[in-house]
Protein backbone atom coordinates (compact mmCIF):
# COMPACT_ATOMS: atom_id res chain seq x y z
CA UNK A 1 0.00 0.00 0.00
CA UNK A 2 2.81 2.38 0.95
CA UNK A 3 4.57 1.58 -2.34
CA UNK A 4 1.45 2.48 -4.31
CA UNK A 5 1.05 5.80 -2.44
CA UNK A 6 4.71 6.63 -2.95
CA UNK A 7 4.43 5.88 -6.66
CA UNK A 8 1.38 8.14 -6.97
CA UNK A 9 3.18 10.92 -5.16
CA UNK A 10 6.19 10.67 -7.45
CA UNK A 11 3.93 10.65 -10.51
CA UNK A 12 2.08 13.73 -9.23
CA UNK A 13 5.33 15.62 -8.61
CA UNK A 14 6.57 14.72 -12.11
CA UNK A 15 3.37 16.07 -13.69
CA UNK A 16 3.68 19.28 -11.71
CA UNK A 17 7.23 19.71 -12.92
CA UNK A 18 6.19 19.17 -16.56
CA UNK A 19 3.25 21.58 -16.13
CA UNK A 20 5.60 24.24 -14.79
CA UNK A 21 7.94 23.75 -17.76
CA UNK A 22 5.01 24.14 -20.14
CA UNK A 23 3.88 27.28 -18.35
CA UNK A 24 7.37 28.79 -18.65
CA UNK A 25 7.52 27.90 -22.37
CA UNK A 26 4.04 29.32 -22.89
CA UNK A 27 5.01 32.57 -21.15
CA UNK A 28 8.15 32.91 -23.30
CA UNK A 29 6.19 32.42 -26.55
CA UNK A 30 3.47 34.81 -25.39
CA UNK A 31 6.05 37.46 -24.48
CA UNK A 32 7.75 37.19 -27.90
CA UNK A 33 4.37 37.46 -29.63
CA UNK A 34 3.42 40.58 -27.61
CA UNK A 35 6.75 42.25 -28.44
CA UNK A 36 6.21 41.43 -32.12
CA UNK A 37 2.75 43.05 -32.07
CA UNK A 38 4.10 46.14 -30.32
CA UNK A 39 6.91 46.45 -32.90
CA UNK A 40 4.60 45.80 -35.86
CA UNK A 41 2.01 48.38 -34.89
CA UNK A 42 4.64 50.95 -33.95
CA UNK A 43 6.15 50.82 -37.45
CA UNK A 44 5.61 53.98 -39.44
CA UNK A 45 3.80 53.22 -42.72
CA UNK A 46 6.00 53.61 -45.79
CA UNK A 47 4.16 56.57 -47.28
CA UNK A 48 5.55 59.82 -48.64
CA UNK A 49 4.01 63.22 -49.14
CA UNK A 50 4.45 62.91 -52.92
CA UNK A 51 2.20 59.81 -52.88
CA UNK A 52 -0.76 62.19 -52.60
CA UNK A 53 0.09 64.62 -55.38
CA UNK A 54 -3.00 64.97 -57.62
CA UNK A 55 -2.65 64.31 -61.37
CA UNK A 56 -3.52 67.97 -62.05
CA UNK A 57 -0.19 69.04 -60.51
CA UNK A 58 1.73 71.31 -62.90
CA UNK A 59 4.74 71.90 -60.63
CA UNK A 60 6.15 70.64 -57.35
CA UNK A 61 9.20 71.36 -55.20
CA UNK A 62 10.02 68.82 -52.48
CA UNK A 63 12.41 69.31 -49.57
CA UNK A 64 13.41 65.84 -48.39
CA UNK A 65 14.51 64.95 -44.88
CA UNK A 66 18.15 65.01 -46.03
CA UNK A 67 18.03 68.32 -47.87
CA UNK A 68 21.49 69.90 -48.25
CA UNK A 69 22.42 73.04 -50.17
CA UNK A 70 23.87 72.45 -53.62
CA UNK A 71 27.51 73.54 -54.04
CA UNK A 72 26.79 76.12 -56.72
CA UNK A 73 24.19 78.83 -57.14
CA UNK A 74 22.30 77.85 -60.26
CA UNK A 75 18.89 79.36 -59.53
CA UNK A 76 17.16 81.79 -57.19
CA UNK A 77 16.03 79.64 -54.26
CA UNK A 78 14.60 82.56 -52.28
CA UNK A 79 11.09 81.95 -53.66
CA UNK A 80 10.84 78.27 -52.61
CA UNK A 81 12.57 79.04 -49.30
CA UNK A 82 10.03 81.77 -48.55
CA UNK A 83 7.24 79.25 -49.13
CA UNK A 84 8.97 76.75 -46.86
CA UNK A 85 9.34 79.35 -44.08
CA UNK A 86 5.66 80.22 -44.43
CA UNK A 87 4.66 76.59 -43.85
CA UNK A 88 7.08 76.10 -40.96
CA UNK A 89 5.54 79.15 -39.27
CA UNK A 90 2.08 77.62 -39.67
CA UNK A 91 2.95 74.21 -38.19
CA UNK A 92 4.89 75.97 -35.39
CA UNK A 93 5.73 73.55 -32.53
CA UNK A 94 5.62 70.47 -34.80
CA UNK A 95 8.67 71.52 -36.86
CA UNK A 96 10.92 68.83 -35.37
CA UNK A 97 8.39 66.15 -36.40
CA UNK A 98 8.54 67.05 -40.12
CA UNK A 99 10.15 64.57 -42.54
CA UNK A 100 9.51 66.21 -45.89
CA UNK A 101 7.57 69.14 -47.35
CA UNK A 102 6.15 69.58 -50.86
CA UNK A 103 5.09 72.89 -52.33
CA UNK A 104 2.96 72.21 -55.41
CA UNK A 105 0.76 74.10 -57.83
CA UNK A 106 -2.52 73.36 -59.53
CA UNK A 107 -2.77 76.10 -62.13
CA UNK A 108 -1.56 79.10 -60.11
CA UNK A 109 -2.78 77.98 -56.67
CA UNK A 110 -0.16 77.23 -54.00
CA UNK A 111 -0.63 74.04 -51.99
CA UNK A 112 1.46 72.07 -49.52
CA UNK A 113 1.87 68.47 -48.37
CA UNK A 114 3.79 67.77 -45.15
CA UNK A 115 4.86 64.31 -43.97
CA UNK A 116 5.15 63.98 -40.16
CA UNK A 117 7.11 61.31 -38.32
CA UNK A 118 4.17 60.72 -35.92
CA UNK A 119 0.42 60.54 -36.33
CA UNK A 120 -1.33 63.91 -36.56
CA UNK A 121 -3.81 64.36 -33.73
CA UNK A 122 -7.23 65.88 -34.36
CA UNK A 123 -6.70 68.43 -31.58
CA UNK A 124 -3.69 69.74 -33.46
CA UNK A 125 -5.76 70.00 -36.66
CA UNK A 126 -8.39 72.06 -34.82
CA UNK A 127 -5.65 74.32 -33.48
CA UNK A 128 -4.29 74.89 -37.02
CA UNK A 129 -7.73 75.80 -38.34
CA UNK A 130 -8.33 78.32 -35.54
CA UNK A 131 -4.90 79.97 -35.80
CA UNK A 132 -4.76 80.13 -39.64
CA UNK A 133 -8.14 81.31 -40.97
CA UNK A 134 -6.75 82.00 -44.47
CA UNK A 135 -5.74 78.35 -45.01
CA UNK A 136 -7.61 75.08 -45.22
CA UNK A 137 -6.32 71.80 -43.77
CA UNK A 138 -6.89 68.08 -44.21
CA UNK A 139 -5.24 64.92 -42.81
CA UNK A 140 -4.49 61.99 -45.13
CA UNK A 141 -3.67 58.55 -43.71
CA UNK A 142 -2.73 59.92 -40.27
CA UNK A 143 0.75 61.17 -41.22
CA UNK A 144 0.15 63.58 -44.12
CA UNK A 145 -1.10 67.14 -43.69
CA UNK A 146 -2.56 68.93 -46.73
CA UNK A 147 -2.60 72.75 -46.65
CA UNK A 148 -4.29 74.81 -49.35
CA UNK A 149 -5.35 78.40 -49.93
CA UNK A 150 -8.50 77.31 -51.78
CA UNK A 151 -11.28 75.45 -49.97
CA UNK A 152 -12.56 73.81 -53.17
CA UNK A 153 -9.22 71.98 -53.50
CA UNK A 154 -9.60 70.12 -50.18
CA UNK A 155 -11.00 67.04 -51.92
CA UNK A 156 -8.61 67.01 -54.88
CA UNK A 157 -6.03 64.65 -53.36
CA UNK A 158 -6.16 61.15 -54.90
CA UNK A 159 -6.70 57.97 -52.91
CA UNK A 160 -4.20 56.16 -55.12
CA UNK A 161 -0.61 56.67 -56.23
CA UNK A 162 -0.27 58.74 -59.41
CA UNK A 163 2.09 56.75 -61.63
CA UNK A 164 3.66 59.85 -63.19
CA UNK A 165 5.14 60.93 -59.87
CA UNK A 166 6.82 57.60 -59.01
CA UNK A 167 9.78 58.45 -61.28
CA UNK A 168 11.50 60.90 -58.95
CA UNK A 169 11.61 59.04 -55.63
CA UNK A 170 14.94 60.32 -54.32
CA UNK A 171 15.19 60.43 -50.52
CA UNK A 172 17.77 63.19 -50.25
CA UNK A 173 18.23 66.65 -51.69
CA UNK A 174 15.46 68.55 -53.48
CA UNK A 175 13.03 66.98 -55.97
CA UNK A 176 11.52 69.24 -58.63
CA UNK A 177 8.88 68.63 -61.30
CA UNK A 178 7.25 70.86 -63.89
CA UNK A 179 5.19 70.36 -67.01
CA UNK A 180 5.45 72.45 -70.19
CA UNK A 181 6.87 75.72 -68.82
CA UNK A 182 9.30 75.98 -65.92
CA UNK A 183 8.67 78.56 -63.14
CA UNK A 184 10.58 81.83 -63.62
CA UNK A 185 12.90 81.20 -60.66
CA UNK A 186 14.20 78.01 -62.35
CA UNK A 187 15.20 79.58 -65.66
CA UNK A 188 18.91 79.69 -64.76
CA UNK A 189 18.81 75.97 -63.96
CA UNK A 190 17.12 75.25 -67.29
CA UNK A 191 19.96 77.00 -69.12
CA UNK A 192 22.31 74.40 -67.60
CA UNK A 193 20.06 71.49 -68.51
CA UNK A 194 18.64 72.68 -71.83
CA UNK A 195 20.78 70.37 -74.03
CA UNK A 196 19.34 67.37 -72.11
CA UNK A 197 15.69 68.41 -71.98
CA UNK A 198 13.16 66.82 -74.30
CA UNK A 199 9.39 66.23 -74.25
CA UNK A 200 8.75 68.99 -71.69
CA UNK A 201 5.03 68.51 -72.23
CA UNK A 202 5.36 65.07 -70.56
CA UNK A 203 7.02 66.61 -67.51
CA UNK A 204 10.57 67.22 -66.27
CA UNK A 205 11.82 65.49 -63.10
CA UNK A 206 15.00 66.74 -61.40
CA UNK A 207 16.82 65.94 -58.16
CA UNK A 208 19.31 68.46 -56.77
CA UNK A 209 21.77 67.27 -54.16
CA UNK A 210 24.79 69.04 -52.67
CA UNK A 211 27.13 67.85 -55.45
CA UNK A 212 24.89 66.62 -58.29
CA UNK A 213 21.98 67.32 -60.61
CA UNK A 214 19.92 64.32 -61.71
CA UNK A 215 17.47 64.59 -64.62
CA UNK A 216 14.92 61.77 -64.97
CA UNK A 217 13.09 60.77 -68.15
CA UNK A 218 10.51 58.08 -68.83
CA UNK A 219 12.21 55.27 -70.71
CA UNK A 220 10.75 55.41 -74.20
CA UNK A 221 12.49 52.43 -75.80
CA UNK A 222 14.60 49.56 -74.60
CA UNK A 223 17.63 49.16 -76.78
CA UNK A 224 20.62 46.93 -76.22
CA UNK A 225 22.57 48.11 -73.20
CA UNK A 226 26.33 48.70 -73.26
CA UNK A 227 28.58 46.57 -71.13
CA UNK A 228 31.81 48.56 -70.94
CA UNK A 229 31.66 49.45 -67.25
CA UNK A 230 34.28 46.88 -66.22
CA UNK A 231 36.83 47.95 -68.88
CA UNK A 232 40.25 48.99 -67.52
CA UNK A 233 41.19 52.66 -67.88
CA UNK A 234 44.40 54.58 -67.30
CA UNK A 235 44.89 56.36 -63.97
CA UNK A 236 45.55 59.85 -65.30
CA UNK A 237 43.74 61.48 -68.22
CA UNK A 238 42.31 64.86 -69.28
CA UNK A 239 38.96 63.73 -70.64
CA UNK A 240 36.93 60.53 -70.89
CA UNK A 241 33.91 60.02 -73.13
CA UNK A 242 31.73 56.93 -73.54
CA UNK A 243 29.67 57.08 -76.73
CA UNK A 244 26.62 54.82 -77.03
CA UNK A 245 24.78 54.01 -80.24
CA UNK A 246 22.02 56.62 -79.94
CA UNK A 247 22.49 59.46 -82.44
CA UNK A 248 20.46 61.86 -80.29
CA UNK A 249 22.57 61.22 -77.19
CA UNK A 250 25.82 61.40 -79.16
CA UNK A 251 24.73 64.81 -80.39
CA UNK A 252 24.10 65.90 -76.79
CA UNK A 253 27.65 64.90 -75.82
CA UNK A 254 29.07 66.63 -78.88
CA UNK A 255 27.15 69.81 -77.97
CA UNK A 256 28.72 69.74 -74.51
CA UNK A 257 32.19 69.15 -75.93
CA UNK A 258 31.96 71.91 -78.55
CA UNK A 259 30.69 74.38 -75.92
CA UNK A 260 33.63 73.56 -73.63
CA UNK A 261 36.46 73.30 -76.16
CA UNK A 262 37.45 75.55 -79.05
CA UNK A 263 37.96 72.42 -81.14
CA UNK A 264 36.81 68.89 -80.53
CA UNK A 265 39.50 67.30 -78.32
CA UNK A 266 40.15 64.50 -80.81
CA UNK A 267 39.87 66.59 -83.99
CA UNK A 268 43.13 65.14 -85.30
CA UNK A 269 41.78 61.61 -84.98
CA UNK A 270 39.91 60.34 -88.06
CA UNK A 271 37.28 58.39 -86.13
CA UNK A 272 34.49 58.58 -88.69
CA UNK A 273 31.77 56.13 -87.70
CA UNK A 274 33.78 54.70 -84.81
CA UNK A 275 32.16 57.05 -82.28
CA UNK A 276 29.73 54.33 -81.29
CA UNK A 277 29.85 51.91 -78.37
CA UNK A 278 33.38 52.94 -77.44
CA UNK A 279 35.25 54.64 -74.62
CA UNK A 280 37.51 57.48 -75.72
CA UNK A 281 40.19 58.97 -73.42
CA UNK A 282 42.55 61.86 -74.06
CA UNK A 283 45.85 62.52 -72.30
CA UNK A 284 47.74 65.51 -73.66
CA UNK A 285 47.96 64.86 -77.42
CA UNK A 286 47.46 61.12 -77.08
CA UNK A 287 44.29 59.05 -77.02
CA UNK A 288 43.03 55.64 -75.95
CA UNK A 289 40.08 53.84 -77.56
CA UNK A 290 38.29 50.96 -75.81
CA UNK A 291 35.76 48.75 -77.54
CA UNK A 292 34.16 45.33 -77.32
CA UNK A 293 35.18 44.74 -80.98
CA UNK A 294 38.65 43.90 -82.26
CA UNK A 295 40.49 46.97 -83.58
CA UNK A 296 42.78 45.03 -85.90
CA UNK A 297 39.96 44.41 -88.38
CA UNK A 298 39.19 48.15 -88.74
CA UNK A 299 42.51 49.79 -88.03
CA UNK A 300 43.11 51.00 -91.60
CA UNK A 301 40.71 53.92 -91.22
CA UNK A 302 42.51 55.13 -88.10
CA UNK A 303 46.08 55.12 -89.38
CA UNK A 304 47.50 58.62 -89.83
CA UNK A 305 49.30 57.66 -93.03
CA UNK A 306 49.69 54.71 -95.32
CA UNK A 307 52.94 54.37 -97.30
CA UNK A 308 52.66 55.00 -101.04
CA UNK A 309 54.96 52.86 -103.22
CA UNK A 310 55.97 53.08 -106.91
CA UNK A 311 55.23 50.06 -109.10
CA UNK A 312 56.68 49.77 -112.66
CA UNK A 313 54.08 48.75 -115.24
CA UNK A 314 53.75 48.36 -119.03
CA UNK A 315 50.73 49.32 -121.13
CA UNK A 316 49.45 46.89 -123.85
CA UNK A 317 51.24 48.98 -126.51
CA UNK A 318 54.53 48.49 -124.68
CA UNK A 319 54.70 51.94 -123.05
CA UNK A 320 56.36 51.89 -119.65
CA UNK A 321 54.80 53.88 -116.75
CA UNK A 322 55.03 54.10 -112.94
CA UNK A 323 51.87 53.36 -110.95
CA UNK A 324 51.45 54.74 -107.40
CA UNK A 325 49.89 52.22 -105.05
CA UNK A 326 49.12 52.05 -101.36
CA UNK A 327 51.53 49.76 -99.59
CA UNK A 328 50.15 46.41 -98.44
CA UNK A 329 48.75 46.20 -94.92
CA UNK A 330 51.38 46.74 -92.29
CA UNK A 331 52.90 43.83 -90.45
CA UNK A 332 51.63 43.17 -86.93
CA UNK A 333 54.54 43.36 -84.50
CA UNK A 334 53.93 41.64 -81.17
CA UNK A 335 55.67 42.43 -77.91
CA UNK A 336 55.19 41.76 -74.18
CA UNK A 337 55.07 43.92 -71.07
CA UNK A 338 54.62 42.53 -67.55
CA UNK A 339 53.85 39.15 -69.13
CA UNK A 340 50.98 40.67 -71.15
CA UNK A 341 51.08 40.66 -74.94
CA UNK A 342 50.39 43.82 -76.96
CA UNK A 343 50.85 44.60 -80.64
CA UNK A 344 51.86 47.39 -83.02
CA UNK A 345 50.65 48.23 -86.51
CA UNK A 346 52.39 51.23 -88.04
CA UNK A 347 52.14 54.07 -85.46
CA UNK A 348 49.31 52.49 -83.47
CA UNK A 349 49.50 50.11 -80.50
CA UNK A 350 46.81 47.69 -79.37
CA UNK A 351 45.95 45.30 -76.59
CA UNK A 352 43.36 42.54 -76.17
CA UNK A 353 42.55 42.18 -72.48
CA UNK A 354 39.70 40.07 -71.11
CA UNK A 355 36.70 40.84 -73.35
CA UNK A 356 37.88 44.37 -74.28
CA UNK A 357 40.09 45.77 -77.05
CA UNK A 358 42.36 48.79 -76.55
CA UNK A 359 43.97 51.01 -79.17
CA UNK A 360 46.25 54.04 -78.76
CA UNK A 361 48.70 56.24 -80.63
CA UNK A 362 51.04 55.89 -77.63
CA UNK A 363 52.89 52.77 -76.54
CA UNK A 364 53.23 54.28 -73.06
CA UNK A 365 49.44 54.50 -72.69
CA UNK A 366 49.03 50.82 -73.62
CA UNK A 367 51.63 49.95 -70.97
CA UNK A 368 49.76 52.15 -68.51
CA UNK A 369 46.57 50.17 -69.20
CA UNK A 370 48.40 46.94 -68.42
CA UNK A 371 49.67 48.38 -65.11
CA UNK A 372 46.38 50.01 -64.13
CA UNK A 373 44.06 48.67 -61.44
CA UNK A 374 41.30 51.17 -62.33
CA UNK A 375 38.23 50.52 -64.43
CA UNK A 376 35.31 52.60 -65.69
CA UNK A 377 33.21 51.65 -62.66
CA UNK A 378 35.55 53.78 -60.53
CA UNK A 379 34.39 56.83 -62.49
CA UNK A 380 30.73 55.81 -62.63
CA UNK A 381 30.03 54.99 -59.00
CA UNK A 382 31.60 58.09 -57.52
CA UNK A 383 28.59 59.76 -59.14
CA UNK A 384 25.90 57.14 -59.76
CA UNK A 385 24.95 55.22 -56.63
CA UNK A 386 22.62 52.60 -58.12
CA UNK A 387 24.72 49.61 -59.19
CA UNK A 388 21.88 48.07 -61.23
CA UNK A 389 21.73 50.98 -63.72
CA UNK A 390 23.02 50.49 -67.26
CA UNK A 391 25.48 53.12 -68.53
CA UNK A 392 24.81 54.40 -72.06
CA UNK A 393 26.91 57.56 -72.36
CA UNK A 394 29.45 59.31 -70.16
CA UNK A 395 31.53 62.48 -70.15
CA UNK A 396 34.22 63.03 -67.50
CA UNK A 397 36.52 66.03 -67.72
CA UNK A 398 38.85 68.19 -65.66
CA UNK A 399 37.99 71.86 -65.33
CA UNK A 400 41.63 72.89 -65.84
CA UNK A 401 41.56 71.45 -69.39
CA UNK A 402 38.45 73.38 -70.57
CA UNK A 403 39.06 75.95 -73.33
CA UNK A 404 35.90 78.03 -72.80
CA UNK A 405 37.20 80.76 -70.48
CA UNK A 406 33.86 81.94 -69.04
CA UNK A 407 32.70 78.39 -68.17
CA UNK A 408 36.15 77.50 -66.85
CA UNK A 409 36.27 80.60 -64.59
CA UNK A 410 32.73 79.95 -63.33
CA UNK A 411 33.55 76.34 -62.40
CA UNK A 412 36.86 77.29 -60.77
CA UNK A 413 35.22 80.07 -58.74
CA UNK A 414 32.84 77.44 -57.34
CA UNK A 415 35.73 75.03 -56.61
CA UNK A 416 34.49 72.48 -59.15
CA UNK A 417 37.56 70.62 -60.37
CA UNK A 418 35.81 67.87 -62.34
CA UNK A 419 32.56 67.38 -64.25
CA UNK A 420 30.99 63.92 -64.54
CA UNK A 421 27.97 63.58 -66.83
CA UNK A 422 26.37 60.11 -67.05
CA UNK A 423 23.47 58.91 -69.18
CA UNK A 424 21.95 55.78 -67.68
CA UNK A 425 18.79 53.67 -67.64
CA UNK A 426 17.05 50.93 -65.71
CA UNK A 427 13.79 49.04 -66.28
CA UNK A 428 11.61 52.09 -65.50
CA UNK A 429 13.43 55.23 -66.55
CA UNK A 430 16.46 56.78 -68.13
CA UNK A 431 18.31 59.79 -66.85
CA UNK A 432 21.25 62.16 -67.06
CA UNK A 433 23.21 62.77 -63.86
CA UNK A 434 25.69 65.62 -63.58
CA UNK A 435 28.15 65.39 -60.67
CA UNK A 436 30.59 68.08 -59.57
Amino acid sequence: MKRIKLFKLLHFLKRKKEDNRFKILYLIVLTIFIFFLIYFYSLEPDIKARDFLPPETSFYYEWTEKDENIKINIFDNSIPDNNKDKILNIIAQKINKVEDIIWFKIKEDNNFLIKFSHKIKKDYLKELIVNNPHYFFKIKQDYILFITEEEELLNILPNYLVEDFIINNQKKGINIYWKNNEPDFLKELVIWLNPLLKNKEEGVFINLDKDSINLFLKREKKGEDLNLASAKIINDFDLLTLFGNSLENKNILNNFLTSLYTSFPHHSLALGNFLEDIILLQKNDNYLLISSQDWQSRIGSLMQSREIIEVDNILPDGTKYVELKQAPEQTIIKDRYLETEYWQIDNLWGLNLDQFYYLSNSKDIIKEVIRSNNNLNDIIYTCLEESNDNINNLLYLKTAEIDNKSIKEYLEENNLNTINLIHYNNYVLEGWKLCF
